[in-house]
């Protein structure tokens, strides 16, 4: 740090650390996608309270730890903010955009947003902010578990926007932060079957490293969501109408059609 006045202390993780966060995140993957729109929206809402409460030590913290202007961070933070209260938009709304029309007898169609699994956030880039909030607040939404990966260049900042944007009734259970210093560990991550897509922010280079590790896993292709060599964009999950690449939509049928004078209803989903 460039202020020897600030001082972290930060446990780095070892394998064991990454085998639990996986572990705990799988078994409650099922609670965090069924969660209802107004729990998703308060902890997303949570995010957005940490920004407002917490702004003048972000920006204290990354302009000591990257030497960055503070009026820079600033604006960094003010659109992080942007990006949280759109995602609140999108959950309130229900993904209602994504809802068909009814039929000629009363039937109708709809299409809901759910989890692909456990996703990873990973980014070696500084400022780390607007792609971590983007990420978290996307899987939020939706409802992935959500593994935090900081390096060691980021871990002071990273930890500490951790520790004060995510709620305490989801963190640890549903999102878990691994600061990983260790190569050799990092790919493990990468290369465990469980981990079902990853979001990542970090260098052309680094990206074509992942890239062949991704390939050589057994299964099903993975989601490689990527932000290379392009700094203070947030990354893709900026945009909240990209929210289909955490997500997966489940149709959802029912038909009102009369069946001998009575009026049944069936309900299809898949």
């Amino acid at each position: 740090l460039q202020n020897k006045n600030l001082k972290a202390q930060v446990t780095y993780s070892d394998q064991e650390h990454i085998n639990q966060a996986i572990l705990i995140a799988g078994k409650n993957i099922f609670e965090f996608d069924e969660m209802i729109n107004e729990q998703r929206v308060d902890y997303t809402n949570y995010i957005f309270q940490g920004l407002t409460k917490y702004k003048n030590k972000i920006i204290h913290y990354y302009s000591a730890e990257f030497g960055l202007d503070r009026n820079c961070v600033a604006n960094e933070i003010c659109a992080a903010m942007l990006i949280v209260q759109d995602y609140i938009k999108l959950v309130k709304n229900n993904f209602r955009q994504n809802t068909l029309g009814y039929g000629p007898v009363g039937e109708r169609n709809e299409l809901e947003m759910h989890n692909r699994g456990i996703f990873v956030f990973y980014s070696d880039k500084d400022p780390y902010i607007l792609g971590f909030i983007s990420a978290l607040s996307a899987t939020i939404a939706i409802g992935n578990p959500l593994l935090v990966i900081s390096n060691r260049y980021s871990l002071f900042t990273s930890s500490f926007c951790t520790k004060f944007l995510i709620h305490p009734d989801i963190f640890t259970k549903h999102l878990h932060y691994l600061p990983i210093v260790d190569k050799s560990l990092l790919e493990n991550v990468f290369s465990d079957q469980r981990i079902s897509g990853y979001i990542c922010s970090t260098s052309t280079a680094y990206l074509k490293e992942l890239e062949n590790l991704l390939v050589k896993r057994e299964g099903p292709l993975t989601p490689l969501i990527t932000d290379a060599d392009n700094r203070y964009t947030g990354g893709p999950l900026a945009n909240p109408n990209n929210i289909f690449l955490v997500g997966t939509e489940r149709t959802i049928s029912t038909n009102t059609t009369a069946i001998g004078g009575n009026a049944s209803l069936y309900c299809i989903e898949r």
